[in-house]
């Protein structure tokens, strides 16, 4: 008996619900459609009836929309705020706006379009129109302009010579030896590169010849030296070479 009052109760609570739902969006049809036939748009209950639902649910369908996009570009720019280097002097501004457009789009997308509808009457011979209600479009815009304030910022560039923030073995130096590696792989590629030129086009230049030989010599022998730093760096420390920051 108990277990079935309940089962009552719930589909009770359920159908109220439903109910309500369904109220609030024949409430705004309803609206419409009177307003239809106030000012002879219409000629027949039907066609106001018709023409109010299409344009309420076109409404609906719109403003649903307008919140999944404003969902997606949090789920994009959340990735982008993430991907900012750690000692970048934007990423604590990037971060807390971040955390403003989030919450503004949380209260945004919370929202029941069906809940936020206005029906304006007809002014001046203009028809009747549905239309979102000023808590959605100030929802709106406030997540919108949250959003667009992050962008401000991961578009914006580093200030130059700003002094960076980290911790100095962990950020600065790892960022150091990777910049140093860098340049002596370019450096022993440029005069291999140089030295391999000059082999080819010595032809009878014993002394370009020569020059040549020695060049290739000294860039194997730095290219070896790199070899081998860069091995016995990346044995003992868990530095990623391949990251650009």
């Amino acid at each position: 008996m108990r277990k079935t009052y309940r089962i009552f109760i719930a589909a009770f609570i359920v159908c109220t619900l439903a109910s309500q739902v369904m109220a609030d969006r024949e409430s705004s049809i309803n609206t419409l459609k009177r307003e239809f036939l106030s000012v002879g748009i219409t000629s027949s209950d039907d066609a106001a009836e018709n023409r109010a639902e299409h344009e309420v649910d076109e409404l609906i369908r719109v403003m649903e929309s307008d919140q999944r996009d404003v969902q997606t570009a949090i789920d994009n720019i959340h990735g982008q705020v993430n991907a900012l280097a750690q000692n970048s002097n934007r990423r604590d501004s990037a971060l807390n706006a971040l955390d403003r457009a989030e919450n503004r789009a949380e209260d945004f997308t919370g929202l029941d379009a069906e809940d936020h509808i206005r029906i304006e009457p007809s002014i001046a011979g203009a028809p009747p129109y549905a239309a979102p209600d000023t808590d959605f479009e100030q929802a709106h815009d406030k997540a919108s302009t949250a959003i667009a304030e992050v962008r401000k910022i991961l578009l914006a560039p580093d200030r130059p010579g700003a002094v960076p923030t980290g911790d100095i073995v962990e950020d600065f130096i790892p960022q150091i030896i990777r910049q140093l590696f860098r340049f002596a792989w370019v450096a022993v590629f440029i005069a291999l590169t140089v030295s391999g030129v000059m082999f080819i086009t010595a032809h009878d230049n014993d002394e370009r010849l020569t020059k040549a030989k020695s060049m290739i010599y000294f860039s194997l022998i730095g290219f070896a030296f790199i070899a081998l730093a860069f091995a016995i760096v990346k044995a003992v420390t868990d530095i990623d070479f391949f990251r650009f920051i």
